[in-house]
């Protein structure tokens, strides 16, 4: 025997009407620009419940060592290394002073996130590549060539890297300007490399590159062994470098 349920006809509109306001309503949550009657709004982001990715939670190993402006810095540098590979909207957020919440909408093999963010940044400096002149030599696109900057050390010449930098670098105020510096040390072999470095790059750029990108090029305006500042910055780029 077939049953049916009847719905007075007043029921009937009223489901109709309801059905409108939720297909409505799913196409505004969708959509990623609304344009009614002349009114318009951009979409906004969905979350990770809507669109599916990964969420990580990175906190530092000894939370009493770090600083919040630690942290700050390498939020920068992750979103950077995140953006280079196209992920599109991702969050990277500081909480607290000793972690940071990553959520990548899209990527949803959570190996795959952890090897894009979770790799050891590399540090090198560079200098430009010139002619005999002395002129910076362009590549096929214009842009000046950049080289790894070379010195000898205790031993055969090697490349200027951030792993002659000991780990206290840190930013400061200039009393005397108000501006932000970053001071930097480096060990005893980093020195001598560093020395025969600046000593040939006076009134010339210095590039300190992070992940193959360039971060900052500063003016060498001495020559530098044991320790220096590097100035000019913004005090975010400072944080950051």
């Amino acid at each position: 025997m077939w049953l049916f349920k009847l719905w007075p006809r007043g029921n009937r509109r009223s489901l109709i009407f309801i059905g409108l306001i939720l297909i409505f309503t799913l196409w505004v949550v969708s959509a990623d620009r609304i344009n009614i009657g002349g009114f318009e709004r951009e979409g906004q982001p969905l979350g990770l419940d809507l669109r599916g990715g990964t969420h990580l939670v990175y906190e530092a190993q000894d939370p009493e060592s770090v600083t919040g402006q630690q942290m700050a810095g390498v939020a920068k540098i992750i979103e950077t290394r995140i953006n280079r590979f196209g992920v599109s909207e991702p969050i990277v957020q500081q909480m607290g002073e000793d972690r940071l919440l990553v959520q990548l909408p899209g990527v949803t093999d959570i190996e795959q996130a952890k090897r894009l963010i979770g790799s050891t940044a590399v540090l090198e400096f560079k200098e430009h590549k010139v002619a005999e002149d002395g002129s910076p030599i362009l590549d096929e696109t214009g842009e000046i060539q950049w080289i790894p900057s070379t010195a000898q050390g205790d031993g055969v010449g090697q490349p200027l890297t951030g792993e002659f930098l000991t780990p206290n670098s840190q930013v400061v105020i200039d009393p005397a300007t108000g501006l932000p510096e970053v001071a930097f040390q480096l060990t005893s072999e980093g020195a001598k490399i560093f020395e025969r470095v600046t000593s040939r790059l006076i009134e010339r750029p210095l590039g300190i590159f992070l992940d193959g990108e360039l971060v900052s090029a500063p003016t060498v305006q001495a020559v530098i062994s044991e320790s220096g500042v590097i100035t000019g910055l913004t005090l975010e780029d400072a944080e950051v470098l």
